[in-house]
């Protein structure tokens, strides 16, 4: 059975060592049909470094943040709710994750793991990963197409999908829209750039 793991965050800070998440949406899969779907907001341990850059980004304010649920409350809801999911004494019954430049969102959620004493985030997820961001510049390449960054939003933009930015659930449905879109597109490209042939 193949179990997926759809995710993003909203952080206080870019920092994983340092800066904590604010907001967790995922959505679990198996072989295609949806589990479930859930967004945590969660207060951070250290309210200093939440950083105002990142409130900028994410218009969350620190009134709001304040009436979050502690971190650690939260921490124990999503163990559980992985534990509902994966055997995690069976090696092969893992996630695997799809993220829109998910190493940026892999970190946080690693270090949260760390944060709160658990330390085996492997006994959930596996190392394969579906980062739509991967795709982008593939296509970006084989097509020749040129975009003036790599954003979600902006790539979402030149294929029409609507996006919320930064807010963690809506980013999870444009980039599996777009993990679509890019699939179709690849399959038009000519891979002879790439001199296979040669």
């Amino acid at each position: 059975m193949r179990k997926l793991f759809s995710f993003d965050v909203e952080t206080g800070g870019v920092n994983p060592d340092v800066n904590e998440m604010l907001q967790l949406a995922f959505r679990v899969e198996f072989d295609g049909i949806v589990q479930e779907k859930k967004v945590m907001f969660m207060k951070p341990s250290n309210m200093d470094n939440v950083e105002p850059e990142a409130l900028e980004v994410t218009g969350i304010t620190l009134e709001q943040i304040e009436k979050f649920v502690p971190q650690h409350q939260v921490f124990r809801e999503f163990n559980g709710l992985l534990d509902k999911y994966i055997n995690k004494y069976d090696k092969i019954d893992k996630f695997t994750v799809l993220g829109y430049n998910v190493d940026f969102d892999m970190r946080f959620l690693r270090s949260w793991f760390i944060r709160n004493g658990h330390k085996y985030f492997g006994s959930y997820f596996n190392n394969m990963c579906i980062d739509v961001f991967r795709d982008v510049d593939k296509w970006l390449y084989l097509s020749g197409i040129v975009l003036k960054d790599r954003k979600l939003s902006t790539v979402c933009e030149y294929f029409e999908i609507s996006l919320k930015a930064h807010d963690a659930m809506e980013d999870i449905k444009a980039t599996r829209k777009l993990a679509v879109r890019l699939h179709e597109e690849l399959l038009k490209v000519d891979y002879g750039i790439l001199g296979i042939n040669q």
